[in-house]
């Protein structure tokens, strides 16, 4: 019996991050780390602790670059928010920036923003199904 396959998506920022890497193969051992996350992504990296909560590191090439993504195990779906060098001269700093930068990512669970401490604010919801249909009950904004 076959794990459930999660889909893969990437980011604006994470887009950018894995556009600015130079050299095919370098490039080519990261893609396959994050097609990689198909199968159990909650199990293949790192789940980081506040203010990143929710956020997991993965380590790519040969530990040169970390990849950060989130898991919605319900929807079976990965997002990669970032790609980052590993030991960059300003490595954490520009993990943050890089963060900071992602505003309005529509992700399956609604848009993802992160302020400058990177805590991530997302819009949330309350839903019901109603005669057959499912209608939004409240909407509450957690701003970051």
């Amino acid at each position: 019996m076959s794990l459930p396959r999660y889909r893969i998506e990437v980011s604006p920022t994470g887009y950018q991050s894995l556009n600015a890497i130079k050299g095919r193969k370098l490039l080519r051992e990261i893609v396959k780390t994050i097609d990689a996350l198909t199968q159990s992504p909650d199990r293949k990296g790192k789940l980081l602790r506040a203010p990143l909560d929710g956020v997991y590191s993965l380590r790519a090439a040969r530990d040169r670059f970390r990849v950060l993504y989130r898991v919605d195990p319900r929807q079976k779906l990965v997002s990669v928010l970032l790609v980052a060098a590993e030991k960059s001269g300003n490595g954490r700093k520009a993990v943050r920036n890089a963060l900071a930068a992602i505003s309005g990512f529509e992700g399956a669970t609604g848009k993802i923003s992160f302020n400058a401490d990177t805590e991530a604010g997302q819009e949330l919801f309350v839903l019901k199904v109603e005669k057959g249909s499912i209608v939004e009950v409240e909407a509450e904004k957690k701003k970051p």
